[in-house]
C-alpha cells in the first residue's frame, strides 16, 4: 500500500512539474523582432500590442534610469538645441508626452503605430532594395523608350530632308 501512495505521489509530482513548465511556457511572453538603427532587437509582443503597454515603458523616468552613455547614444537622435540643461529638458519632455495633439502628432504614437504596421520589420529593408530596383529598372525602360521615339523623330526628319532636295 505505501508502495501505491510513493507512486501516486510521484506521480502528482510529475503531473504538477509537467503542469508548471506548461504554465512557464504559457508565462514566456512571445518577442517580436525589430529592426532599430541598424541592429535586431527583440522586445515583446504586448509593447507592440498595446499603446498603453507602449507609453507605460517608454517615459522619462524610463529614460533618466538608463546609464549616461545610453543617454547620450539616444540623445542623438532628438532634434538639436543650444547646450543648455533648460531646452534638453524641454525636448524631452516633448519626447514623452502624452499630448495627443502635440506638434502634428506625438511622437510616440507614431512611432508605437510604425511598429504595429511593420515599419521597423527586419525584413523590410529588403523590400525597400527590391522596390529601389524596380523603380531603377523603370526608369531605364522610360529612358530607353524616350531614346527609341527620339531616333525615330530623327529619322522620320532626315527621309523629308532628303526627299525635298
Amino acid at each position: 500500500m505505501s508502495t501505491n501512495m510513493a507512486s501516486s505521489s510521484v506521480g502528482d509530482t510529475a503531473a504538477s512539474s509537467s503542469s508548471s513548465a506548461a504554465a512557464s511556457n504559457d508565462d514566456v511572453e512571445k518577442m517580436v523582432r525589430l529592426c532599430l538603427g541598424g541592429e535586431i532587437v527583440q522586445v515583446p509582443q504586448s509593447l507592440a500590442a498595446s499603446e498603453d503597454v507602449f507609453r507605460a515603458v517608454m517615459t522619462k523616468e524610463t529614460f533618466d534610469s538608463l546609464s549616461a552613455d545610453a543617454k547620450t547614444y539616444l540623445k542623438r537622435f532628438l532634434p538639436s538645441s543650444d547646450a543648455s540643461e533648460q531646452s534638453e529638458e524641454k525636448i524631452l519632455r516633448g519626447a514623452f508626452t502624452n499630448d495627443k495633439n502635440f506638434y502634428f502628432g506625438n511622437a510616440l504614437g507614431k512611432v508605437h503605430s510604425k511598429i504595429r504596421a511593420g515599419w521597423f520589420n527586419p525584413e523590410r529593408p529588403s523590400d525597400q532594395v527590391q522596390l529601389r530596383d524596380n523603380a531603377r529598372v523603370l526608369y531605364d525602360h522610360y529612358i530607353r523608350r524616350y531614346y527609341i521615339s527620339l531616333l525615330k523623330k530623327l529619322l522620320i526628319s532626315r527621309r523629308v530632308r532628303s526627299f525635298l532636295h
